[in-house]
Order: C-alpha cells, then structure tokens, then sequence
C-alpha cells in the first residue's frame, strides 16, 4: 500500500535532504562557527556569568568524542536556564550528537528543548538523523525518551498546542516504522521503544489516539511487510490497540491464517504471550477459536517453520495457571505428530515444550504421550539438540535421585530392554556432557555397569578373581555376590539359567552387552575432564584392564571382542601401556593370518593404532611389497613346484584395501599419519602406483586363477587417489622439499597417461561385449575421476611453489595437461563408456536422494532393478 501523501510521511523520501539548517552545515564551516558571536538570548539572567557558563558548557558537551555523564548531569539540573539562554541551532545539535542522546539526562534534556525548537521543523531533522550512517540505537531511544519527556511537560502545564504537537511527531514516527524503506523502518520502530517504557496507566489515552490514526489502515493492505509491522504494534500494545474488541480478535484470526509464513508463525506465538499475559480477561470464546485455528491448523501447516511455532507458543502457556486445561488438552492433540514430525526443528520445539512441563504440578508428560513412544523415538532419533532434549525428559525416569548405582543399573537395562541399544548408548553419553551427573557420579555408575556385567550377569566358576583387588565400592561387591540369589527369586524356575557360554547370542546376552557398551560410552565421555593418571581414572582401569584380559582369554570369538578393542583404545595410564602394546602386537599376528571380524575390524585397527601404529604401517608395506610379486606373472602358468610361502600376494592383495581404507577415512588416523609419519604416505604412494596397470590386468582377465573381484579394484583404486591427497596436504603444510614432490606428481602423471591408453580403450570394449561387470567398470571409472577435484590442490601448490625450481612447475602444468586429457577421453562423444557415465550420473543422484548409495549392496540392487 502506497503511504499517506502528507508532508510528514513522504519527509524521509525527499532529495536531496536539506541540511541548511542542522548540524552538517556547521561541521563544514567550523571555523567561522568557533568565530561567529553568540546569538543574543531570549532573556537575560540576573546572574549573566553563572547563565553564560552553562551555555559554554552546553556547547562544549555537544562536542565530546567519548560520554562524559558527570557534564550532562550538571547540565540537566540547569535545564530552565538552558531553555532560557540557547538558541535553536545548539538545541537542534543535541538531537544530533549521537554521545549527548545516549545518556539519559542527555535525553530528558532534550525533551525540554522539543517545544522551542518546533514540531514541524522537528520532524525535518528526525528525517536527516534517521539516514545518517553513524546513526546509533541508543540515540534512537534517546530520542524517543525525549518525545516522552516533551509530552509529559505538555501534559504537566496543561499545553494542548504541545501536547498535540507530540502526539503528531509520534503518528508520523509509527507511520514511517510500518512503510519506510529497510532499514530506514527499523530505526523508526526503535524510538518506538521508549512507548514500552512508558507510564502506560497515564500514556494510554495517548497511544490509543496515535494506533488509532495510523494501524487500521494498513492492518489488512497487500504489502506483507507492511502487515508483518502492524501485527508486531497488534500484540505489542495488547489490550491497548485502539480497534473494537470483536474487530481486534478478527484481526489476530486473520493473521493465523495469513498467506505470509513469517506473520503466520509470528502471530502463533504472540498470540500464545498474551494468552499467559492476560488470560483472565480475554474472552473464552475467542480462546477456544483461537486454539480451535491453532490445532487443527496451525499445527499440521505444510510449513516447518510455521508447526515449529506452536510448539514455541504453547510453551509460553506452561507457566500460566488459569491455562493448564487448554494447555494439556492441545498437547495431546498434537503431541505425537510433533514428535515423530520429519523435521528436526519440529522435533526440537516438541520436546522443549515437553521438558517445560516436566515438572509442572498438574501436568505430567506421561499422561499426555506414551512413554513407549518417546523412547521408540529415542532409538531412531539422530539430531543431537534433540538427542538432548530427550535425555533431559527421561533423565529422572531412568535415573532416580537418591538410588544406589545398582539400582540405577536395573533401570538403565529396563531402557536398554524396552527402548534399545542407540537409546541406552546415547542416554549415557549425553547425561554427563549435560552436567546432569557430576564426575564422582559417573566414575561410580561406570564401576558399576563394567563390575556388575562381567562379575555378575557373565559370571563363570573359572574367572578366579578377587573383587576387593579392583577399587569396586562394597555396595557394588555385595550386588555381585548376591546376584545369584536375587536371579533366582525374579526368574522363572522352569528356563534353565544361562550363562554367558550357554547362548552369546540370546536376548539376554545382548542386553548386557549394550549395557557394557554404555559403560565404555560415559567413560570416553569423561575421560576429557579426568586428570591423567588421577585416582579416578587408575580405580576404572584397573577393572577395565582385568575385563580387557578376560574378554581376550575367554570369549574372543564373541560379540564382546568389539568392546574390548573400544576399551583397549582409551586406556591411557603409564601402567597399562606395556600390555597394551603386547595384545595389539597379537593382535597384529591375527590379523595377518585372517582372524579378525569385519564387523569389529574398524575397532581392532583403531586399537592397534593407538598402541602399535608403526607394526600397522609396516604390514601394509609388507603387503604393497609383496604386489610386486604379481608383475609379469598374470598370464603365465604357475610353475609345478612351488617353494610354500607362509602367505600369498592374493592374501595382502585382499588386506590392503581394508587397512589403507580405514587409515585414510578416519580422521584421527589421517591427521596422525599426515603429522607424524608422512613417510609412510610417500612409501605406500610408490608401491601402489606401479602395481595399479597389473591389478586391472587381474580384474580384466579370464584366467580364473588370477582373476579378482571388481570391488576390490575399486577400493585400491581409491586409495591410491587418497594417499595421494594426503601426501599433497602434506606438502603444502608441512613446507616438504621440491624433489619428493616432483616425484609424486610424476607419478600421478603416469598413472594418469596409463589409464588414459590402455584403460579406457579396453573398458570401452567391455561395454561394446555387454559384460556384466559394467556396474564395477563404472565404479573404477568414478574412482579415477575424482582425481579432477584436486587440479585447484595442485594449482594451489604451484602457487605456493612458485619460488621452487623450474622442474616443479612444469611438472604441475604436464599433470594438469594429462588430467585435461582424461576428462576429454572419458566424455569422447559416442563411446560406450560415455553413455554409460552420462546414465549412472543421473541414476547415482536420484539413488543419493533414497539414501542408498552409501551401501554398495543396495545402490547395485537400485541400478539393477
């Protein structure tokens, strides 16, 4: 809507602005200022000295480059003489000086000068300040603080010409907050704020007539923005605003349902602040109306943002008492689509609203939703904020105060039983970080979950172990002990007792290992704020490393070796080092013979890392080592008699891709390896580049004897392009010398220039001969593709090498030109393996948005149908 044509509300749109009269003028012709004789006063005091000291005072508060509140104080006190003695251009520069009008006094005195100076020409200048570039908030405010004090002296010595005068100022102030230009509008809203201040009992009259003149007429125009600003004046002067009561409510049912998102989620939630705020005095059938529109529509809108909001608002009621009845029935209404809403946000509002009414005195969380629900949402729940959330609303359910560690334990395995493993994992990681248990707390509820699972639930006859040896409290020794008893008394008589041996893969069984897993979860979770080598942490190792021997000893062939390696990586006293070193360097002969679980892989070379990482690095060149075995031999026939070797090439060929993989993902592993042993990188970079031409040879062949699996192509195909990012970071960080790169970029080159003539014309025949390994084919074609990301790391590094020798940068320019090559070989217009790449592209995106690239397995059944 088009503002008011009046000639106060088009002020801050005219050009060019007029200053011939406001300070600006008077900055540039400084000196004739300092020069120019004062202008004679209005009245002449009796004491002309005392009068003229106050002006010169005045003047030179106006020019202070930082505040000075002792000054203006002084000054306020003599405000009469002031008013009396300064002419209208000074009067005018204190509105100006953003220092004089960020101090209260500043501002009150000000408000004495508004009369003098004339509203109309006030207006003017208002207009100037408000576009001024240095313009502050607090002389904004100031300002508005001024209007206030000139109408209160109006008000005071009953001038109705000045009292009219303000009210004027302040219709064209909100006038200009709703339809001026951003950020012209805010600045306006700002003086505004010193309304909410004000004496509303003695200003109400007053900001009745100004709403009145001004609201109305843009409550309901087309410009949204202009209708955002006058609901904002709607509930901001709740139950001021000057319209009829039924016209009011009207109005908010308008904005609940407005097609602008932001007013929609706005109004929801100023509409849920007056609520709590006047209550008793709203209608009840507009109440009912309102919650009517909120539930029904409000929280199902197909906007995120918008079902966000009622949550938000609803939360506002929690504290209102007159409210528990509408409030409780809302939230039942609404409560599990919140809860198992597809956007976080929604989620995060609904479980805040939830924990507000926590501990309310009539509402209870578990009445108004199942507590089977919160926890199935618990399981499958991965946004952290509400991972939080959650954990505060079942904190005290799972958790009880004043309750021994065992029985904090019982409840912890009824979660672990009812809500699941990621509930239980994540309900112990998260209760420490929360600051919901202190560290001596958590330090007795690990003792207890690690002390009861293993000497208790997985009790065996030939553990041989003294329970007083392992800093266990008594309570915790007494509960070991009696378990047996208090088993017998719950368990059914007719189901034989199980034991750890008996079924490792029963229900049972796996309830105490997820319980065994939340005890390793709190202890990492703490193991931050515990000092090293500190009596908390020696009393959790030392049964940590009695059950890490256990679990090794006796039930290495379970699920429970997983936890063992995750318990073996966060031991850290001096003490436990030398065994930790002797199991990982077992663990390593293990390894090599093929004795390790794919499911716990990622844990064992996690704790061989931690313990033994140059033993792992050197079986991985052990194993690049014995490719070069491959060279020359993939199409002749194995000899008759053969020296037995204690391992084959095809054996490190199938453990290579599975320890470099996990080395160069992780990112501890990988920031290690990149800061420490860089070496390695360069070693393991050489070995592998020559042997990639005869691994493809391998996949590509017939020969059933030599032949392997695409999958395992790819793997090594990717990490030799890893490895090789690695070692380019590392030259850019660690400053390495031009030669060892050289050397590398070579190498890249060649292996580049490889693929380009021998790689993809033979790939290109496969997918002419319709093989069925098309789906590998594009998968190594991916690989080698990603190489094209790091063309910006290598111009980087010829920008950072510029001062090297001539050598480097040509090698970084014959890189760029063979991986220009490549792009142009792999999208050669007709071929084969360009249709195919053009296809899969589009089907790899469209499987990404299902989720199911991740998973080779799922991605190959989605592609092939």
């Amino acid at each position: 809507m088009p503002p008011r044509k009046s000639k106060k509300s088009t002020r801050i749109s005219q050009a060019p602005i007029n200053l011939s009269t406001c300070p600006e003028e008077e900055e540039e012709n400084a000196t004739a200022q300092k020069t120019r004789p004062k202008v004679a006063m209005k009245v002449v005091a009796k004491d002309d000295v005392e009068a003229e000291s106050a002006v010169i005072q005045f003047q030179r508060a106006l020019q202070l480059s930082k505040p000075n509140k002792t000054l203006i104080r002084k000054l306020y006190t003599q405000r009469m003489e002031l008013v009396r003695l300064t002419d209208k251009d000074q009067m005018r520069r204190a509105f100006w000086e953003p220092i004089f009008m960020s101090e209260p006094e500043g501002a009150k005195l000000a408000g004495y000068f508004l009369a003098e100076i004339g509203y109309e020409p006030f207006m003017d200048l208002l207009a100037k300040i408000v576009q001024k570039n240095n313009v502050t908030k607090t002389q904004l405010r100031g300002i508005g603080e001024a209007l206030v004090i000139a109408y209160k002296l109006a008000e005071k010595n009953d001038q109705v010409m000045d009292m009219n005068g303000v009210e004027e100022v302040w219709r064209w102030v909100i006038d200009c907050s709703v339809i001026a230009a951003v950020p012209l509008d805010e600045r306006f809203l700002e003086i505004t704020k010193a309304l909410d201040d004000a004496d509303r009992v003695k200003f109400e009259m007053v900001l009745q007539k100004m709403l009145n003149a001004i609201l109305p007429q843009y409550a309901r125009c087309l410009d949204a923005r202009a209708r955002f600003e006058t609901m904002n004046y709607v509930f901001r002067f709740y139950p001021l605003f000057p319209l009829l009561q039924e016209d009011r409510e009207k109005l908010i049912l308008d904005y609940l349902k407005d097609e602008c998102v932001e007013i929609r989620c706005q109004a929801t939630m100023k509409t849920m602040v007056i609520f709590e705020s006047f209550f008793n005095i709203i209608p009840e059938d507009f109440i009912q109306h309102v919650m009517i529109e909120v539930i029904d529509s409000m929280a199902k809108d197909a906007n995120s943002s918008v079902r966000a909001c009622v949550y938000k608002g609803l939360r506002s009621l929690s504290q209102c008492a007159g409210a528990v009845n509408i409030l409780e029935h809302a939230m039942r209404c609404i409560i599990v689509d919140g809860v198992n809403d597809k956007h976080e946000k929604v989620r995060l509002a609904t479980f805040q609203l939830l924990n507000a009414v926590r501990e309310h005195r009539f509402i209870r969380f578990w009445d108004v939703v199942e507590v089977n629900l919160l926890l199935a949402r618990f399981e499958v729940e991965t946004d952290e904020k509400v991972l939080e959330q959650i954990v505060r609303l079942l904190f005290r359910s799972f958790h009880p105060k004043d309750q021994t560690p065992t029985k904090i334990v019982a409840r912890l395995e009824r979660l672990v039983k009812d809500g699941g493993r990621n509930a239980a994992v994540n309900f112990c990681r998260h209760i420490y970080r929360l600051g919901l248990i202190t560290i001596e707390q958590a330090v007795v509820l690990i003792k207890t979950i690690l002390g009861l699972n293993v000497y208790g639930r997985w009790k065996k006859n030939d553990l041989g172990v003294d329970l007083s040896r392992l800093a266990l409290d008594e309570s915790i020794i007494d509960a070991v002990k009696n378990y047996n008893s208090e088993n017998k008394e719950n368990a059914d008589s007719d189901e034989p007792e199980e034991t750890l041996d008996d079924k490792a893969t029963t229900p049972e069984f796996s309830r105490h290992l997820v319980l065994f897993e939340c005890g390793v979860v709190m202890w990492k979770a703490i193991q931050k704020d515990l000092e090293p080598e500190s009596e908390l942490e020696c009393q959790i190792e030392r049964i940590v490393l009695h059950i890490f021997r256990i679990l090794h000893e006796k039930y290495s062939d379970t699920a429970l070796i997983g936890a063992s390696f995750i318990l073996g990586a966060l031991v850290r006293t001096k003490n436990a080092a030398m065994d930790m070193q002797k199991f990982a360097s077992q663990e390593i002969e293990n390894f090599k013979k093929g004795d390790y679980s794919s499911e716990n892989l990622g844990f064992l070379l996690n704790f061989i890392w931690k313990w033994e990482p140059e033993k792992l690095l050197n079986l991985v060149l052990d194993d690049l080592s014995m490719l070069s075995q491959l060279r020359g031999d993939v199409h002749k026939s194995p000899p008759k008699k053969m020296k037995k070797q204690s391992e084959s090439p095809v054996d490190s060929l199938l453990r290579i891709p599975l320890v470099l993989s996990h080395l160069t993902t992780s990112q501890k592993i990988s920031a290690d390896i990149t800061t420490n042993h860089a070496f390695y990188l360069e070693r393991f970079f050489q070995k592998l580049s020559p042997s990639l031409p005869i691994i493809f040879d391998m996949y590509l062949s017939t020969d059933a004897r030599v032949k392997i699996n695409g999958q395992i192509t790819v793997e090594l195909f990717k990490v030799h392009l890893a490895i090789f990012e690695q070692l380019l970071a590392t030259a850019l960080n660690a400053g390495r010398g031009a030669p060892p790169l050289v050397n590398i970029l070579e190498s890249l080159r060649a292996f580049v220039d490889w693929f380009i003539a021998s790689a993809i014309p033979r790939l290109n025949e496969l997918l002419e001969n319709e093989d069925p390994r098309w789906l590998d084919t594009f998968r190594i074609v991916e690989a080698v593709f990603e190489v094209q990301p790091l063309v910006l790391g290598l111009l980087k590094c010829g920008e950072t090498l510029s001062s090297s020798k001539e050598e480097t940068r040509e090698v970084c320019d014959n890189l760029f030109t063979s991986l220009c090559c490549l792009y142009e070989a792999l999208f050669n217009k007709g071929s084969p393996l360009q249709q195919l790449l053009l296809a899969l592209t589009g089907l790899k995106n469209l499987a990404a948005l299902h989720g199911v690239y991740d998973n080779y397995l799922l991605w190959q059944q989605f592609i092939l149908g």
